[in-house]
């Protein structure tokens, strides 16, 4: 990673919102030279991924490295518990706070709206125009920050999304209106909802809208206006899970980022469990539940007809493990699926496709938000395993584990689906994609000089 240009000028704005408009203020007028930054070789590209979700913090880093490999200067920004992975892969993360969950989780998890929601809005957007100041750079990409298309729009910087497809305009499942996709929704309490709640969180979009009239800025019509992009979205799904219809070109699938993180070799203890028996993976999302999902299922499967292996994905293991149970608190759940029958899960989209691009069947089990819901429906849906309510039984769940060990179908579903995966090559096709798409925005519109963009960035920053 090349270094970062003037880093130890780049003030990070204090917690204190007035502040943190001085200080953004001080950098676009004191620290910004006024002539146009010095050519270089390749690109320089900043990511902005949410640190507060391992999927969101994880999958820009097979983007990362193809850039990398093309010549192009990669930036990071990032904090929260799972900035460590970026760490990991080598990159040093320039801080930039997490945009509060409940800013956009309001209409699907039942939050509260923010009293502040507006002045964090302004600290989140400070922050980040600060850092594209002072790194200027050709693009920046976001996975699921909605703040940062505001800052790129201020900035006349492109601004490149990683997105889902289920919550682009475009989606087909998105929009689904189906009895057995309500009623899954309805049992997972998510409420009674006819379609994935991005089309249900106008009101959600409120703050947003009040703080982009207060810098100058058009209205936004739904969220997707602040999620996607006018320039380049990666759709990290294939279209055989998740079909759009009607997507423009501007909106390209580049398949899941499967084995973004580099694993680790799997663990000594792996080589003393029982070869005999069908192996099952079981991978919770913890940071989303009060109740391990862990402890549920070995409390379901004590017969030792089955041969468990579990992550507790960091967390302590239960205090109580039945004789047919593996456990680890990091296990490297794409090495591990390669052995495994039969995947458990609470169908996060990286754990499903983990298990997808194995061939693997899966089993959803209490799913965590609507999306988790969503894609339990489709592997439902596909036939490419099943899914149980909250409030199963013991006897269901075995039930379920046995149907999907002894009827052939799931599996060869599932491989069908792991064949349309390995189609595609999400690092590789996604950093093309990023530098045709600023090759071709710069023979159309050229380049914005320095002076420009501080001058029409500066004209917009009225209080908040």
């Amino acid at each position: 990673m090349g270094a970062p240009r003037a880093r130890a000028d780049i003030n990070v704005p204090s917690p204190a919102a007035g502040r943190r408009r001085e200080n953004v203020r001080a950098v676009m007028s004191e620290t910004v030279p006024d002539t146009a930054p010095p050519q270089r070789a390749g690109r320089r590209i900043l990511l902005v991924p949410q640190g507060t979700c391992v999927e969101h913090a994880a999958r820009p880093l097979v983007i990362a490295r193809e850039l990398q490999a093309r010549g192009c200067e990669v930036h990071f920004a990032c904090s929260g518990p799972y900035a460590r992975i970026v760490k990991n892969a080598g990159f040093d993360p320039h801080h930039i706070s997490n945009v509060a969950p409940d800013l956009l989780l309001e209409g699907t998890r039942r939050h509260r709206r923010r009293a502040d929601a507006v002045e964090l809005i302004g600290e989140y957007v400070d922050e980040e125009i600060a850092l594209i100041e002072s790194l200027r750079p050709d693009a920046a990409v976001g996975d699921f920050r909605p703040t940062l298309s505001i800052s790129c729009e201020l900035m006349r910087t492109p601004y490149i999304a990683i997105v889902n497809a289920c919550w682009t305009r475009y989606s087909v499942t998105g929009a689904v209106r189906k009895p057995s996709l309500h009623r899954l929704f309805s049992m997972c309490g998510v409420g009674a909802v006819r379609e994935l709640p991005i089309h249900e969180m106008r009101g959600h979009l409120e703050p947003f809208n009040r703080f982009c009239l207060l810098r100058g800025l058009q209205s936004k019509s739904t969220i997707h206006d602040l999620i996607e992009s006018t320039v380049l979205n990666l759709v990290m799904d294939v279209p055989q899970l998740f079909p759009m219809r009607g997507a423009p070109k501007h909106y390209r699938y580049i398949g899941p980022a499967v084995g973004a993180v580099r694993e680790p070799p799997l663990p000594d203890g792996y080589a003393r469990i029982r070869h005999d028996l069908p192996p099952v993976y079981v991978s919770p999302v913890s940071a989303l539940r009060e109740t391990p999902l862990l402890q549920t299922v070995f409390d379901a499967m004590p017969d030792g007809s089955i041969q468990l292996i579990a992550t507790t994905n960091g967390a302590d293991p239960p205090s109580s493990l039945p004789p047919n149970c593996f456990v680890e608190r990091f296990i490297p759940g794409a090495k591990i699926m390669k052995h495994c029958d039969l995947a458990i899960c609470e169908a996060s989209s990286a754990a499903i496709y983990q298990a997808l691009a194995a061939g693997v069947p899966i089993l959803a089990v209490n799913p965590a938000t609507p999306e988790h819901v969503l894609n339990a429906h489709r592997i439902v849906e596909l036939a490419a395993g099943l899914a149980l309510p909250p409030r199963f039984t013991p006897k269901g769940l075995a039930e379920a584990v046995n149907a999907l060990l002894t009827t052939p179908a799931f599996r060869t579903t599932a491989g069908a689906m792991a064949g349309a995966i390995a189609k595609y090559a999400a690092g590789r096709m996604g950093a093309e994609a990023i530098i045709q798409a600023l090759d071709q925005r710069q023979a159309v519109h050229g380049n914005i000089s320095s002076e420009a963009s501080r001058t029409a960035s500066v004209a917009t920053l009225p209080t908040v």
